[in-house]
């Protein structure tokens, strides 16, 4: 019985499954806008060059379009970008510090039965733990600086 398994003739080699092929990288999503990193991390954002997202934080139908600018991509520990509407106010929790620069139209933030009204060159700053109403009767355009950086997880 011993020289049968000898003379056996070879079990076929079984050889390692091919590794799966390759999907092909997904395309990097294109930057809502142009910009420029140089030495030392300093970016420049081509304001002209922005193309507003929507924020779903104001609700499904409200058109308020937002666009994050600097983020802790960048290695910041604060966050900016660009707002903008129309004729819209909503409600928003702001678990972070927040500087808002009018660009263009007004904004309005309530806050306790008052309002805050920002024109054009006018800066607002709304505290860690406010409870108000963003909006505007007309137009807005800022641009907002937050800290800490990813203030949409906070």
């Amino acid at each position: 019985a011993a020289t049968a398994a000898v003379n056996a003739p070879p079990k076929p080699a079984v050889l390692p499954a091919a590794p799966p092929a390759a999907e092909p990288a997904a395309a990097a999503e294109p930057q809502p806008y142009e910009s420029r990193t140089i030495a030392g991390g300093i970016k420049v954002v081509k304001g002209d060059s922005v193309r507003m997202g929507l924020f779903d934080g104001a609700g499904e139908d409200s058109h308020v379009g937002i666009a994050d600018l600097i983020t802790s991509a960048d290695g910041s520990s604060m966050a900016a970008g660009f707002m903008s509407w129309n004729r819209c106010f909503f409600p928003w929790t702001l678990n972070y510090d927040e500087v808002d620069l009018v660009l263009e139209g007004e904004l309005h933030i309530r806050c306790n039965g008052q309002t805050a009204i920002g024109k054009v060159g006018d800066v607002i700053f709304i505290p860690k733990g406010s409870n108000i109403e963003f909006g505007t009767p007309s137009e807005v355009r800022f641009l907002y600086v937050a800290y800490p950086a990813n203030w949409a997880d906070c």
